[in-house]
């Protein structure tokens, strides 16, 4: 089943798993799982096709944050 995604950040886990995280903004298999903090290991996604829209990022977002450690591969740029 494909949901939409807003992706703010690509970094390596802990574990040394590739992981995307960022706002799930649907899920057609469970309508009430949206607007909700995910964390995705890169390696368990079937397939990914960008979308044709463009999203605001939550100011709070922090890419310092100690959980994505200092292995950022990339992350969204917020513009104030």
């Amino acid at each position: 089943m494909e949901r939409t995604f807003s992706p703010y950040i690509v970094y390596t886990s802990s574990k040394d798993n590739e992981t995307i995280a960022g706002y799930q903004v649907s899920n057609p298999a469970d309508p009430l799982e949206r607007n909700k903090w995910r964390m995705l290991t890169i390696a368990k996604l079937r397939s990914v096709r960008p979308g044709t829209t463009t999203f605001a990022v939550d100011q709070s977002f922090d890419p310092a944050n100690k959980i994505y450690g200092h292995r950022i591969v990339c992350h969204v740029k917020q513009y104030v």
